[in-house]
């Protein structure tokens, strides 16, 4: 019985010196800079516009196509 009581007392001991601890930190705060550039999404950016400058190439390139024989005869 005294063992228990001793073992129980030990870990109140524990606890109560972990909490201490815990409570004397200062609050939590994210390591590192704050001005952080996201990379992915400059980069997505400049792959949607590299897409929609060749699509609009692509129709300028159907728009401007020469007639064929075919069309030039039934002129």
């Amino acid at each position: 019985m005294t063992g228990l009581l001793m073992f129980l007392l030990l870990i109140a001991l524990i606890v109560w010196g972990l909490n201490r601890n815990h409570r004397r930190q200062a609050p939590p705060r994210m390591s590192g800079s704050f001005d952080v550039e996201d990379r992915d999404a400059s980069r997505i950016r400049a792959e949607a516009a590299a897409h929609r400058d060749e699509v609009d190439r692509l129709e300028f390139q159907i728009a401007a196509a020469p007639r064929t024989r075919h069309h030039v005869l039934r002129a």
